[in-house]
C-alpha cells in the first residue's frame, strides 16, 4: 500500500434538512449546488482525472438514429394507466420505421403532485427526458411481483442506446434534476432502475428520496442465466449527477453486481454505500469469471452512512476498478475494500478478488461525526467504551445498523495484513491488494481511530472486550 500526501481543493455543500419520513417528503431540502456543466478532461491527463465521457457513451445524435420527439401527457393518477401509456409510446417510437427511436419528454401533470410508474421497459434508441419539477413515485400494483422497478433496461432482451436523464442532461445543478421518491419503507423491495443487458446508456440528473427500502436506487445485475457473453452484461455507460437521501445501510445509491466499462461520477448519497461494487446474486453464482471490469468512479460522497465506496467480490474473480475523489461525512468509513468469500447460497468454489491494478486514491475530505450507520461486523473494531455503547443502542429503522461514531478512513479486509480471514469465525477470505493512496492529515478529522490509524484491518485489529 502506498501512502501519498494529496493537495486538493475542497468544494462541498451540506444538506440542511434531511428526509426522515418513510413515505413522504414534507420539508424542502437544500442540495449542494455547483451550478455548472460537467468539465471533461482531455485524453492524456493523469489517471486521477475524469476520463472523456465519450469513451464510455455515444449519444443518439452522433449515432444518427432516433429522430422521434414526443412530450407525453400523463394523468398523475395512482394506478397503472401512466405506465401503460409510457410503455406504449416507447414501443411505438422504438419500432417506428420513420423515427427509429428518439426522445420522450415527461413534464409535470397540472394539479397532480406525482407521476406513478412501474415496470417501464426501455427499448432500442429511446431516451427519456424528465422535467425538474416532476416527482416520480413507484406504482405498487395489488398484483405486483416481489420486486418493483420503476424502469427496466435489458431485462427482457438486449438493448442499445438508451438514456434516462433530466431535461438538461449534463447539468450538475441539482435544481435541474428530476425527483424520485422511493416509498414503502424498510419492507418494500423497490428501485428506480434494474439494468442487465444494455449497451451504450446514460442515466443522469436525479434526486432520490428513499425510505430505507430494500435495493439500491440503481441496480446493475446479471441476467438470471448468468451469461458473461458480449452484451449480456451492461456496458459502455455513464451514470452521473445524482443525490440520494435516507438509504438503508445494506444498500445505497448504486449497486453494481455486473457492469463493464462504465463511468460513475458526481454521486452524493446519505445512508448505506453510495457506490457498492458487490457481486452478490441469487440463485447461486455459477462461475468465477468477472462480472465487473473497467469501472471508473469519480467524486463519490457519503453522508451519515456506511461508506462512499465498497469493493466486495465474493465468489467472483473481478477486474479493474479506478476510484478517485472520495468524501465522507459522518460515515463509518470513506471506503471499504473487502476480501472475497464463499457465501451461503451455493455455487462456484471460489473466494473472489479484484484485479491488483485497481486503485482508490484522491480522498478529498473525511469529516467524522456521531451519526454513522454502524454494522454488527464493525463493532469489534471500536474501542471497548464504544462497543459498550452499541450494546445499549437500539437498531436504526433498517434493523441492520446502529447509530455510532465514524471509525476511520478505510476498512481493508482484503489485505494480507488482515490475515485473509473473516472477523468472525476465521473463515478464509480472498485476499488482494490494490493501489491505495491515503489522505494527508489535514483531510481527516473527527474519526475514532484518529490520524495514526487511517486503515483498519478487521481480523487483525479486532478488539476483545470483557
Amino acid at each position: 500500500m502506498k501512502l501519498k500526501v494529496l493537495a486538493l481543493t475542497l468544494v462541498i455543500g451540506y444538506f440542511t434538512t434531511m428526509c426522515s419520513s418513510t413515505d413522504t417528503i414534507d420539508q424542502p431540502i437544500e442540495i449542494p449546488n455547483t451550478n455548472e456543466k460537467d468539465s471533461i478532461e482531455t485524453p492524456g491527463e493523469p489517471s486521477s482525472e475524469t476520463p472523456l465521457e465519450t469513451s464510455f457513451y455515444t449519444n443518439g445524435e452522433k449515432l444518427d438514429i432516433g429522430n422521434g420527439k414526443k412530450t407525453l401527457v400523463l394523468t398523475g393518477e395512482e394506478n397503472e394507466n401512466d405506465s401503460n401509456t409510457l410503455n406504449a409510446e416507447i414501443d411505438r417510437m422504438s419500432s417506428s420505421d420513420s423515427e427509429k427511436g428518439g426522445e420522450i419528454t415527461l413534464t409535470k401533470v397540472p394539479g397532480k403532485p406525482y407521476i406513478y410508474l412501474s415496470n417501464i421497459v426501455l427499448k432500442n434508441n429511446i431516451h427519456i427526458k424528465i422535467a425538474s419539477d416532476v416527482i416520480i413515485r413507484p406504482w405498487f400494483s395489488p398484483t405486483r411481483q416481489k420486486n418493483v422497478p420503476i424502469f427496466e433496461m435489458g431485462m427482457e432482451t438486449k438493448i442499445n442506446n438508451v438514456a434516462i436523464t433530466c431535461v438538461n442532461e449534463d447539468s450538475k445543478d441539482p435544481n435541474d434534476y428530476f425527483n424520485v421518491e422511493l416509498t414503502g419503507g424498510a419492507e418494500e423491495r423497490v428501485t428506480m432502475l434494474f439494468a442487465q443487458r444494455v449497451t451504450n446508456f446514460k442515466v443522469s440528473g436525479i434526486k432520490f428520496f428513499d425510505s430505507n427500502t430494500i435495493f439500491s436506487n440503481l441496480e446493475f445485475n446479471l441476467d438470471k442465466d448468468q451469461s458473461r457473453k458480449e452484451g449480456d452484461i451492461s456496458n459502455n455507460g455513464v451514470v452521473k449527477n445524482m443525490v440520494s437521501l435516507n438509504n438503508h445501510v445494506g444498500y445505497g445509491l448504486i449497486q453494481a453486481r455486473a457492469a463493464k466499462h462504465v463511468l460513475f461520477k458526481n454521486l452524493d448519497g446519505q445512508g448505506g454505500v453510495t457506490l457498492r461494487l458487490e457481486t452478490g446474486f441469487l440463485p447461486a453464482i455459477n462461475s468465477k469469471d468477472m462480472t465487473l471490469d473497467q469501472i471508473v468512479g469519480r467524486d463519490i460522497i457519503i453522508r451519515d452512512g456506511d461508506a462512499a465506496v465498497m469493493l466486495s467480490p465474493h465468489r467472483v474473480t473481478q477486474g479493474h476498478v479506478d476510484i478517485s475523489g472520495i468524501e465522507a461525512y459522518n460515515a463509518t468509513y470513506a471506503a471499504q475494500i473487502d476480501g472475497g468469500f464463499i457465501d451461503d447460497k451455493g455455487g462456484v468454489d471460489n473466494l473472489g478478488t479484484f484485479n491488483t491494478t485497481s486503485s482508490i486514491r484522491n480522498f478529498k475530505k473525511i469529516e467524522g461525526g456521531t451519526n454513522a450507520q454502524v454494522k454488527l461486523k464493525d463493532y469489534p473494531l471500536y474501542p471497548c467504551p464504544d462497543q459498550e455503547k452499541f450494546d445499549n443502542t437500539a437498531h436504526n429503522i433498517d434493523d441492520e445498523s446502529k447509530k455510532g461514531a465514524s471509525l476511520t478512513v478505510v476498512r481493508y479486509g482484503a489485505s494480507p495484513l488482515s490475515g485473509c480471514v473473516t472477523i468472525f469465525g476465521n473463515k478464509p477470505t480472498g485476499c488482494y491488494e490494490i493501489e491505495l493512496d491515503l489522505p494527508s492529515d489535514d483531510k481527516v478529522n473527527g474519526t475514532v481511530l484518529g490520524l495514526d490509524k487511517k486503515v483498519v484491518y478487521p481480523a487483525a485489529d479486532k478488539i476483545n472486550c470483557n
